[in-house]
């Protein structure tokens, strides 16, 4: 290899001249390390982390030198509404409801990536009434997909906290039929999950 010493923006760093297929080679490394690090620090709610991997690699996406599968997609866009400034989330959540109306990521997908979806409810707590029913709506689609396919309670997919992003944001926009519309089918949701766990022996003389 070939080394120089190049000038960028007035500071100087260790350039190194590498053939396509061993900078190839290095690039998918570095993105599948990049990826490792994402989902571990998700799993860990790292947010700095979450946030510098996120932003990493949805650059390297739209400068085309990577493709994300549909897992690695959401990965990276539910890390962004969980830790994005309030435009950053706006972008993440608009592009995940239009990737679920054109069903490039299905229910099912989130189902089996429950932190990630734990991560995609932190888009309730958005000022913007357009980003919270988006939210409402993808995630119902969630549920009434999952209604069909699981016994027990659906709500257990979530955690605590998002339980109770879910319930604050269904009372603050109670006011805004729009965002509480969507909200009620989620809660309605919850509802029927919560009956359909409660005994069936009752009888009457």
């Amino acid at each position: 290899m070939e080394y120089h010493v190049i000038q960028i923006k007035g500071k100087r760093w260790l350039s190194c001249l590498e053939s396509s297929d061993t900078a190839m080679l290095q690039l998918n490394k570095l993105f599948n390390v990049v990826l490792e690090l994402l989902t571990y620090s998700c799993a860990q709610d790292e947010h700095g982390i979450m946030r510098e991997c996120s932003h990493f690699l949805l650059e390297w996406f739209r400068a085309g030198y990577v493709k994300f599968t549909p897992s690695s997609y959401l990965n990276v866009l539910t890390a962004l509404c969980a830790t994005g400034s309030n435009k950053v989330v706006i972008d993440a959540t608009h592009t995940l409801n239009i990737a679920m109306a054109n069903k490039l990521l299905r229910p099912a997908l989130w189902l089996q990536l429950p932190t990630n979806l734990n991560l995609f409810v932190s888009g309730l707590a958005h000022p913007s009434a357009s980003t919270v029913e988006k939210c409402a709506s993808s995630l119902s689609l969630i549920l009434g997909f999952a209604e069909h396919g699981m016994k027990e309670n659906l709500f257990v997919l979530f955690t605590p906290p998002s339980l109770a992003k879910i319930h604050w944001a269904f009372y603050h926009w109670r006011d805004t039929y729009s965002v509480s519309h969507a909200l009620e089918r989620i809660s309605c949701f919850q509802a029927s999950s919560q009956a359909a766990r409660l005994p069936r022996n009752f009888s009457h003389e």
